[in-house]
């Protein structure tokens, strides 16, 4: 028996973090169609792909599955969660544009990461490679919205 609940909170996870159906499936790794199928209620969305939703969208599990709480849990993943959602509106070339932009932004990211390293004997040095490394991780979550095919 189909849980409609959990595809109706699906969709409405995808709808609230404004993806279109492709873009959601390319951020789960599926196809489009089972988004589709999930949501017109035709099967339910596996255990894999439910720890992939909570892990990746920072969706607080007790609104999940008991519809306690907030949808977005209170953890550092809101930030790029609740960034502005261009990315569904671009256009390839646009999109080709902002993966070469963070490529390079990655590049120079771990230019400082390192030379930071070499001068890490004091605190501040640390905080900024903690920063550095939060960046990276930032930069990641961002290919992977924008659907970078060597994400």
């Amino acid at each position: 028996m189909i849980d409609k609940n959990m595809c109706d909170k699906f969709k409405h996870i995808r709808r609230s973090l404004d993806f279109t159906q492709v873009t959601f499936s390319k951020m789960l790794e599926i196809s489009r169609t089972v988004i589709a199928d999930i949501e017109n209620y035709r099967i339910d969305p596996s255990k894999k792909m439910i720890k992939s939703v909570i892990d990746k969208f920072d969706i607080n599990p007790s609104w999940l599955y008991l519809g306690e709480g907030e949808m977005l849990s209170k953890g550092r993943g809101n930030r790029i969660a609740e960034q502005p959602r261009i990315y569904n509106k671009a256009t390839p070339q646009q999109i080709e544009g902002l993966l070469d932009k963070l490529g390079r932004l990655e590049k120079e990211n771990a230019n400082l990461k390192n030379a930071l390293l070499a001068l890490a004997s004091n605190q501040a040095n640390t905080d900024l490679l903690d920063l550095l490394n939060q960046m990276a991780i930032d930069i990641g979550a961002i290919r992977k919205k924008l659907g970078d095919p060597q994400q």
